[in-house]
């Protein structure tokens, strides 16, 4: 997902209570939550760019 998708992203209803709840369940915030989310998906991405790299 490019970022300005991303950035345009319109959630889906009760996905903030959804994230909440699994955030709450790992004693983290919703925001880090997310920033882990996309952390992890970039390094996903570029993996995947590696191998296909290679």
């Amino acid at each position: 997902m490019k970022l300005v998708e991303l950035l345009n992203f319109r959630a889906p209803e009760g996905f903030h209570s959804t994230v909440s709840a699994e955030a709450r369940k790992r004693g983290i915030t919703f925001a880090e939550f997310i920033r882990r989310a996309v952390a992890r998906s970039l390094a996903e991405a570029e993996q995947a760019k590696k191998r296909g790299a290679n």
